[in-house]
């Protein structure tokens, strides 16, 4: 009786397993072949995003445009039509164009693209501040885009603001057309105008010039009254916000000894203005001006001046406004808009590509018949999906790795975190797409509605997927949707590892990490369904 030899096997641990990856591998092999054969595939997937990234970057340019602006300022508010006089007083993004006298003026301006912003003073406007009421400056413009339209609201906002600035500084500053100097130290240049203005007084009388002996003193007169209620009101400022922030006393403070000094001073310039004035008459007759009263005019607004300097009250300006912000930004680096844009359009663009290779591929198989052939194969559902997975993952890598290394050593975007954990977020972010690709492969019955549906994704990515709009300027019900789709862990993680050096939430490769298996396995699912019915 003849013995069999029975032949060694395997064990069936190993045995399947083995089979599977090599029928896996066939398949990867497979999908590369058809990838490699279409260089036009391949130069998109590459070049494509690489130029629509530069192309926007470079075109972007990230901020508000500049907005043309009229000023009206009716005559009645006795105010200049000078522009220079209001230059300063406007600032980015309104650029001032011209100042008119009539709200039909300003509109001609407009209505032929002269001017985009109008900005209107009332013409009441001081009736209205003396009746307690707001003076109510109209900013008018035509502006439909919603973040524009804001951005210009804060800035007419910030507008009024300053106007009003100017407006309290020029009460303060009440001698500010008699000396330009008055927005520094109280009553500087003040003793040199009363000594000029009493030569001119001295000359008239020599001269026997009724009229302009008596211009000279009512316009020391006026010089003095405008500076003493200058100085007095800043005194005033003063002390409000000594006690508005509850500030300590001073011991030994000599500011009101000096404050009297200053006050006693002006007072005796204007007791010998108006003696002056009385006696201009006998003065004018003789042709003697009352050379001692000149002099004491001239010492005391010397006095005068010296002991306001010495008070070291404020300028008029920082009274008024005594806050100015200084910004401090605690970002590692500031990029330019490219490099702020460049984690989210890579992103972006890697699960757009992903997406896009895997839906039109598999659903090109199978509109052409070829997943009738998956049926007589001895390889399993999982094994051909895992193997076109990883195919499809290989080139997607490939892709991702050139792209990113473009912009950090072409476009010069930093990268200051670590390059493990942005690989791997690249690297989840891919396998995330591939699988959603899979189920929309699965899903689709043509070509375009793949692509329909990759646009639709896509569309929602740009919205949704804190690309422009960051998520918490959306309402809660959106930010389910926002957290549903893969582009949005993957646009904060890769921000926050380039651009702050900060690892990933892990929270972040969770997710990723969830989607990619969740994907793949409804994915699968859904191909064996139609590798069923086919």
């Amino acid at each position: 009786m003849a013995i069999r030899a029975i032949p060694h096997r395997r064990p069936w641990l190993l045995d399947r397993p083995l089979r599977g990856a090599v029928r896996g591998i066939a398949f990867t092999g497979k999908e590369l072949h058809e990838i490699f054969r279409q260089p036009r595939l391949l130069l998109g997937l590459v070049v494509g995003p690489f130029a629509i990234l530069l192309l926007f970057g470079t075109a972007f340019k990230g901020q508000i445009v500049q907005q043309p602006t009229v000023l009206v300022v009716p005559a009645a508010t006795g105010l200049s039509t000078n522009a220079a006089d209001y230059a300063d007083a406007f600032q980015f993004p309104f650029t001032l164009q011209s100042v008119v006298r009539t709200p039909e003026e300003a509109q001609a301006l407009f209505n032929t693209g002269k001017a985009s912003v109008i900005v209107a003073l009332p013409a009441d406007a001081y009736q209205r501040i003396r009746d307690g009421q707001h003076a109510l400056v109209n900013v008018t413009y035509n502006e439909l885009e919603p973040v524009r339209s804001n951005y210009l609201k804060f800035y007419s906002y910030v507008e009024a603001n300053e106007l009003n600035r100017r407006v309290l500084i020029a009460v303060v500053n009440q001698a500010k057309s008699q000396n330009p100097n008055t927005a520094g130290p109280p009553l500087q240049g003040y003793a040199q105008q009363m000594q000029t203005t009493a030569s001119q007084y001295s000359d008239g009388v020599h001269g026997r010039d009724a009229k302009g002996a008596a211009d000279a003193l009512a316009q020391m007169q006026t010089i003095t009254t405008n500076d003493q209620s200058d100085l007095r009101t800043r005194e005033q400022l003063l002390t409000g916000a000594e006690h508005y922030f509850n500030a300590p006393p001073i011991p030994n403070d000599p500011r009101a000894q000096r404050e009297a000094a200053v006050d006693q001073s002006l007072s005796n310039v204007e007791t010998i203005l108006k003696n002056l004035t009385a006696s201009l008459p006998q003065s004018l007759a003789t042709g003697q001006p009352d050379s001692k009263a000149a002099a004491d005019i001239v010492t005391n607004s010397q006095n005068a001046e010296q002991g306001a300097q010495a008070l070291q009250l404020p300028p008029a300006d920082v009274l008024v406004a005594p806050f100015q912000a200084e910004v401090n930004n605690k970002a590692p680096v500031l990029p330019s808009f490219i490099a702020f844009y460049a984690p989210a359009v890579l992103a972006l663009l890697l699960q757009h590509v992903s997406i896009t290779l895997t839906a039109l591929t598999l659903v090109r198989e199978k509109t052409s018949g070829a997943t009738e052939l998956f049926r007589v194969t001895p390889s399993a559902t999982p094994e051909i999906v895992f193997g076109k997975f990883i195919g499809y993952a290989l080139v997607a890598v490939v892709t991702g790795a050139v792209l990113a290394a473009l912009l950090r050593f072409a476009l010069k975007v930093p990268l200051l975190g670590s390059y493990a954990a942005f690989a791997a977020i690249i690297a989840l972010l891919i396998a995330a797409a591939l699988g959603l690709g899979l189920v929309i492969s699965a899903v689709a019955t043509s070509e375009t509605q793949a692509v329909q549906y990759a646009m639709l994704i896509l569309l929602a990515s740009v919205f949704f997927g804190n690309f422009f709009l960051p998520i918490d300027t959306l309402y809660p019900w959106a930010r389910v949707l926002s957290y549903a789709l893969p582009i949005t862990y993957g646009v904060q993680a890769m921000q926050n590892i380039m651009l702050r050096g900060i690892p990933a939430d892990p929270i972040t490769f969770i997710a990723l990490g969830a989607f990619a298996v969740g994907f793949f396995l409804i994915g699968t699912l859904l191909f064996r369904r139609t590798i069923r019915s086919a």
